[in-house]
């Protein structure tokens, strides 16, 4: 039994089959054969009678999540002219992931904590999710629904209060159209109507005085990538 595994005589030399850590072994057609060792998040996939074992990557459930967050509060001076990307002076509030397949659909949630403010007037405005793939032009046609007068498609009302507490607002979007593996980055912009100009706040400390009551609510945005595409019901 000893030298039917180390001469090629009586049987087959493994010590010189498997030769990296990892390495495994399994029968191919003709006689045993080799696997080298996959990379990492790799699992082992039959494919049935007749045919070779192989590596495969995860194709089914989450795949990735990434997300950006703040619970710092910081303040914003907008105008109705355009959407503006929001950010708190230094860091811009938007989430940016690589899809390993091209065909998978990305999932986009979070919320977000503001009041448009002014001190003596009122003023609504909306938040919406952009999308920008490597880098290039935003683009918020993969939200689903149709636009509403200066109100794209994916645009979220969000109310004002000069002296109130300013709400929490969730999101929830679906990405089935980017068609790509290259990054692309979800910003979350807002704008005010009416061409006014006004300051946008985002969750400040708790307190009262001229911006009124405000909560204090940690904001996020994520992005999952999920290995399959979701369908329309």
């Amino acid at each position: 039994m000893s030298s039917a595994v180390t001469n090629s005589t009586n049987g087959t030399d493994l010590t010189s089959t498997l030769t990296a850590q990892g390495d495994i072994v399994y029968r191919d057609g003709s006689g045993l054969a080799k696997l080298g060792a996959g990379t990492s998040g790799q699992f082992l996939k039959t494919q049935g009678t007749g045919a070779n074992p192989i590596w495969a990557n995860n194709t089914a459930g989450v795949i990735q999540t990434v997300r950006y967050g703040t619970g710092s509060g910081w303040q914003q001076s907008m105008s109705g002219t355009s959407f503006t990307q929001i950010n708190n002076g230094a860091t811009d509030f938007d989430v940016t992931i690589t899809p390993s397949s091209a065909s998978n659909s990305i999932l986009i949630f979070g919320m977000i904590n503001l009041q448009n403010h002014d001190s003596s007037n009122n003023y609504g405005g909306s938040i919406r999710v952009v999308r920008s793939i490597s880098g290039g032009s935003t683009t918020n046609d993969f939200a689903v629904g149709n636009s509403h007068g200066s109100r794209p498609r994916g645009t979220f009302w969000t109310s004002t209060q000069a002296a109130g507490y300013e709400p929490v607002h969730t999101f929830t979007l679906c990405d089935k159209s980017h068609n790509t593996t290259s990054a692309i980055t979800y910003k979350l912009e807002a704008i005010l109507h009416g061409n006014h100009t006004a300051t946008f706040n985002y969750h400040p400390n708790h307190g009262d005085g001229n911006n009124g009551y405000k909560s204090q609510a940690f904001s996020t945005i994520m992005a999952q990538e999920l290995g399959h595409t979701i369908a329309d019901a």
